[in-house]
């Protein structure tokens, strides 16, 4: 099976297909206002409360949906 790294978590991922790498890859939350994927949702909102405080909706922060 092939193996690839995952340009998140730096993971080195053994996967059967493309889909299942992708699906690794999309599992890792994303940050509404840059795209810019998170290995956790405490690092996507430490992103966004440091690279885009100013226009914050706090619905867009994980915790707060």
């Amino acid at each position: 099976m092939p193996t690839a790294t995952c340009p998140v978590c730096k993971q080195d991922i053994t996967y059967e297909d493309r889909d299942a790498f992708r699906d690794h890859v999309n599992g890792h939350p994303r940050c509404g206002m840059c795209g810019r994927r998170f290995t956790s949702n405490t690092a996507l909102g430490s992103h966004a409360l440091t690279c885009h405080k100013g226009s914050l909706d706090p619905d867009d922060l994980p915790w707060g949906k």
